[in-house]
This record gives C-alpha cells, sequence and structure tokens, in this order.
C-alpha cells in the first residue's frame, strides 16, 4: 500500500519509525507492505515513485531540509496525483480546521482513502467531511484524533459491532489535566503551564490545551463518531483551566480527585454533550487512570460496561494508532 504522509513533526517522526522497524509484521498482519511515496513537512515535499527509505528523510529533517534525503521535490498540491492509495495526515492543526477540511476533499476527489490524527477538521467539519467521503466511496479513519494509541473507534468498529453506545466518560487530553492536579496541589497557573512546557507535556502555544479546546475537539469527534450526530465545536459546552480559575482555585484543599472528562449520553432522542471539571468518585471506573493516563468508560445495551486505559500519552502512542489505522485501510482493501 503506497502513502504519502504530511506532517513530519513528533508523531510524523515516529510514524516513519514505525513503519520502517514494523515493516514485516505490518506486512504480515495486514497483508502489504506499506510503502511511503511522498512526504511533506511545513515547506517541503520530496518523493520516490518505488518508495522511500525513510531514514533518509529523518535524517534529513533531523539536518533541517528534507530535501537533503536526495529524492526528488515536490508542489505539495502534485501528491494528489501520484499513484497512492491514501493520505496520512499528522500536521500541525489550523484553529479553523479549513486547510485539513480541504485537503481530505481534494484527496477524495482523487480517489484517495485519508488516515489523520489531526482534530480540527473533524470537530468543525464532520458532516461535510463525512458526506463527501460517503459520495466519493472513499474511508476515512481517525483513531488518534482523540486517545492517541488507546483503542476506541476501531474498537466500538471491530469488537462491539451488535452494541449501541449509550454513554461514554473518558478522560482524552493529558495536558489540561495534568495543568489542573498541579494548580490544585498548591502550583499557581503560570507556574504549572511553566512545568509542563519544560516537560514536553504541554505545547509552547498552550491555550488550547488550558482552554479545554483539545478535549473540547475530541468531545464533538466522539459524540458524532459514537452517537450519530453531526455537532461542531461551537453547538457544545466546555471548560478549562484557563478563564475558569474561581472553579479550579475552590476545588484547592477538599482532597477530592478531579479531571477535565468528555461525557456524552443518549437521553432519549437526544443527546447530552458535555467537556469539563469533574470530580471522580472512589466507586468512578476513571480513578483507575494516573495522572498522565488517558483512557475511557463506555456503556453500551449489548457489551455492558467497557473500560479502556492507556497508561502513556507521547508521541510514539499516537503514531502506533495512525500507523494502525493504515494497516487496517491496507488489510480491508478491495
Amino acid at each position: 500500500m503506497n502513502i504519502s504522509l504530511i506532517g513530519i513533526g513528533n508523531v510524523g517522526k515516529r510514524v516513519l519509525e514505525i513503519i520502517r522497524d514494523a515493516q514485516s509484521g505490518l506486512r504480515e498482519r495486514s497483508g502489504e507492505s506499506i510503502k511511503v511515496i511522498s512526504a511533506s513537512d511545513s515547506r517541503h515535499t520530496v518523493y520516490s515513485e518505488n518508495g522511500m527509505d525513510v531514514s533518509r528523510v529523518l535524517e534529513a529533517k533531523s539536518r533541517g531540509d528534507i530535501r537533503k534525503s536526495g529524492y526528488r521535490e515536490l508542489v505539495f498540491d502534485e501528491i494528489f496525483s501520484l499513484k497512492t492509495e491514501a493520505i496520512v495526515d499528522v500536521a500541525s492543526a489550523t484553529p479553523d480546521g479549513i486547510a485539513g477540511r480541504d485537503l481530505y476533499l481534494k484527496a477524495f476527489g482523487a480517489g484517495k482513502d485519508i488516515v489523520t490524527a489531526n482534530k480540527s477538521p473533524l470537530a468543525l467539519h464532520w458532516e461535510q467531511i463525512m458526506d463527501e467521503c460517503k459520495q466519493a466511496g472513499r474511508r476515512i479513519r481517525f483513531e488518534s484524533t482523540v486517545a492517541g494509541g488507546v483503542p476506541l473507534f476501531n474498537l466500538r468498529d471491530f469488537s462491539i459491532i451488535p452494541s449501541e453506545v449509550l454513554q461514554f466518560r473518558g478522560v482524552v487530553s493529558s495536558s489540561v489535566n495534568i495543568i489542573l492536579n498541579d494548580i490544585i496541589n498548591g502550583r499557581s497557573f503560570e507556574s504549572s503551564v511553566e512545568y509542563a512546557i519544560k516537560q514536553g507535556i504541554a505545547e509552547t502555544n498552550y491555550h488550547d490545551d488550558t482552554l479545554g479546546l483539545d478535549a473540547a475537539r475530541k468531545t464533538v469527534i466522539l459524540a458524532n463518531a459514537l452517537f450519530g450526530t453531526n455537532l461542531t465545536l461551537n453547538d457544545i459546552q466546555y471548560e478549562g483551566v484557563e478563564g475558569n480559575m474561581d472553579k479550579v482555585s475552590s476545588l484547592k484543599g477538599k482532597g477530592g480527585l478531579y479531571r477535565v472528562v468528555s461525557s456524552i449520553r443518549k437521553e432519549g432522542s437526544r443527546t447530552s454533550v458535555f467537556s469539563g471539571i469533574e470530580e471522580i468518585g472512589e466507586k468512578d471506573p476513571l480513578r483507575a487512570l494516573g495522572n498522565e493516563s488517558l483512557g475511557y468508560t463506555m456503556r453500551t445495551d449489548m457489551n455492558g460496561e467497557v473500560l479502556v486505559v492507556g497508561l502513556e500519552d507521547t508521541p510514539l502512542e499516537t503514531a502506533s494508532g495512525v500507523v494502525n489505522d493504515i494497516a487496517l485501510l491496507a488489510k480491508t482493501r478491495a
């Protein structure tokens, strides 16, 4: 299976490493070799018709210019005419999601499937993307948009097919919860953010995390994918830490465990959706999560209540979810 990769940041590098290092296992389990035909960062695109040695791309990236890989350079839009089956998007998101949306629509029109870890396009343009995907007879997989490497949508699609999801509660954004926990334990907001950035937990532009936007985008995707809604970010209530310090400060000294939780449940003919701070009770399954863990409970009508936890949330786990989606496309290709 031939792919084009967009984005060679922390996650994109790990995607390339996994494809290189796990190639034999991927071929055995998916039935196909995965070849990277083109790779794009924010400045350049390089290409090889027969597939690239990704080590050369990674080495060139470490030297600051992927063109030093020695592969032919392309204009970015030429990727749509390459002989590839899928485009893999692990690029940085734009706030409005328009660049990602337009990329996906153009890919569908060119007969290509999409694998993405990019939240903004799906959180803001879900209905249009899914409609165009269906009309074009293409596929889109987005496992790593929500919970890194924690199995979620693929579990729903392949392991509990007979069930209807009735309720979802999950911790799907680690950065905001680490900062929240630090503040409750006595750090200032500024000190907590500075520490999270130094540890590589939060981005230098941390506001998406601290405002609760990252968790909210993921909550929208969850509601749409699991409950059949067509929501956008503008349709839900959400909160984080930043701009919410009165509430956060009131939690100090109470001795409880608090997390920013994505909560979605069916209420008759409507779906209730909220992303915000909740107390995690003594008998709450989410209490099993560590401070840097991601996980969720999913209550269903036939499979009971399912608890899934990922103890770590790093670019490696996210990249593994992306490569798993690529392998699934390869395995289920007609």
